[in-house]
């Protein structure tokens, strides 16, 4: 596009094709080279498997694979694809599809992995790309109604980002290695056209931002919002940040230029386990973030975590009793997953407590890893639990699960309404054990 070359996307995830659908329509439409992107974990298995199919039946089209899993893990695409791109792509694909077009070498290329007589080689690590120098993502080619995100607020959002990139170092997440701890961020003037391009084109007045640290740099967030209020954009917005990234000013702005809630990551309840766990951030600073949202009259929502390697019984009920003292508006709990690269799967791997590397299965609802201080319990049962115990404390968040989470609320529905009253008659807060999560036999 930009740079001359004819691009068909096929947005293969969002339209729900099988692999079979796919080899017809790149029969149908032969191209010169693929490329395939793999960037969730979870989707690792049927991307090599799609990647197989189409090198078996087009053995002569170059196939190369990118996203966060085939940089983690490249080892496992170089079995079926001719080329991995390590890290971010549109520099490395740019400068691959030029040299293929004119029959050049492609495999001096930085940032690129191949395979040579049968071992891995990786080339000279590429410099992370300059924002600036790219263009505004091209949504045309791509089913983007399938992306639109919906708010809190029900309204339909885009996703974008005012920054690439996280400094710090949770165990459980892999961005330091896709990222190198470096932030960086993109021309004010660029974010705000990009955004006045939306509402024109897609008829959108509202945007989840999807950068890991929305409020990192406090004078480009200050900056933003006073851009938005003065070009008068009246746009709904939503962010995540860490808890202690907020104070009450920038939260005042962020409300008046349209942020309508934050999102933070809590993760447990246990300051040793944040600890372990390098999440920088303490139980105290947790609770001022959730009261000065809420006191800037923004939704709050926190994310929390079971089954980190530390967590036992114990840690669990303290997050449960956590997440209810900090009372935000609703809440999330994912279960640990091992993903490659990140500090969580080494310590799991030392444990041997991992229980599956089918990757199809690492979504934060399934059981992948069981850490040793929770062996023999039901990991998805306790996070019912949590969930349960959260929302069924008041009518308030009863009816907040069922405006943000309506799904699970109609099946849990008896669970929550038996919790509620349970609480009710019995005055138990909290549940005082986990036995109803012992899985039999243990």
């Amino acid at each position: 596009m930009k740079h001359g070359f004819k691009v068909d996307a096929l947005d293969a995830p969002a339209l729900g094709l099988t692999i079979e659908e796919i080899r017809s329509y790149v029969k149908e439409n032969p191209p010169k080279t693929i490329g395939i992107s793999i960037p969730f974990t979870p989707l690792a298995k049927t991307g090599i498997e799609t990647v197989k199919a189409l090198k078996k039946s087009f053995p002569k089209i170059p196939v190369i694979c990118g996203g966060v899993h085939p940089t983690c893990v490249p080892e496992e695409l170089l079995d079926y694809a001719d080329f991995v791109c390590i890290g971010e792509g549109e520099i490395t694909l740019k400068e691959f599809l030029e040299r293929y077009l004119k029959g050049e070498d492609c495999r001096s290329i930085k940032g690129m992995a191949y395979k040579k007589n049968g071992k891995m080689v990786i080339n000279e690590q590429r410099e992370l790309v300059d924002l600036d120098s790219l263009p505004p993502p091209l949504w045309d080619i791509v089913a983007v109604d399938k992306y639109k995100e919906y708010l809190p607020t029900g309204e339909k959002a885009m996703p974008i980002i005012l920054s690439r990139g996280c400094p710090f170092s949770c165990n459980f997440c892999a961005n330091w290695f896709l990222s190198r701890r470096t932030v960086r961020y993109r021309k004010m003037e660029d974010v705000i056209q990009q955004i006045k391009h939306y509402i024109k084109k897609y008829k959108v007045k509202a945007f989840d931002f999807h950068d890991e640290n929305f409020t990192l740099n406090r004078e480009r967030v200050l900056e933003f919002c006073d851009e938005l209020i003065k070009e008068k954009l009246r746009i709904h917005w939503w962010a995540q940040t860490r808890a202690n990234l907020l104070d009450p000013e920038i939260l005042r702005k962020m409300k008046e230029a349209g942020c309508v809630g934050i999102s933070i990551g809590v993760e447990s309840g246990d300051e040793e386990v944040l600890r372990k766990i390098h999440k920088g951030v303490t139980l105290e600073e947790m609770k001022r973030a959730v009261k000065m949202i809420k006191e800037a009259k923004l939704i709050s929502c926190a994310d929390f975590m079971i089954g980190h390697p530390w967590d036992t019984p114990e840690t669990v009920l303290a997050t449960i009793r956590f997440a209810d003292e900090l009372d935000v508006d609703f809440l999330g709990y994912a279960l640990a997953q091992p993903y490659p690269k990140t500090e969580l799967r080494k310590t799991a791997e030392e444990q041997g407590a991992i229980l599956t590397n089918d990757w199809s299965k690492y979504i934060t609802s399934n059981v992948t890893y069981i850490p040793p201080g929770l062996k023999g319990y039901d990991l998805k049962v306790i996070r019912k639990i949590a969930v349960i115990n959260f929302y069924s404390r008041s009518i308030k968040r009863l009816y907040n699960m069922y405006k943000f989470d309506t799904i699970k609320f109609l099946l849990w529905s008896k669970d929550l309404l038996f919790s509620y009253l349970r609480i009710k008659v019995t005055s138990k807060k909290y549940p005082e054990n986990l036995d109803n999560a012992k899985m039999t036999g243990e």
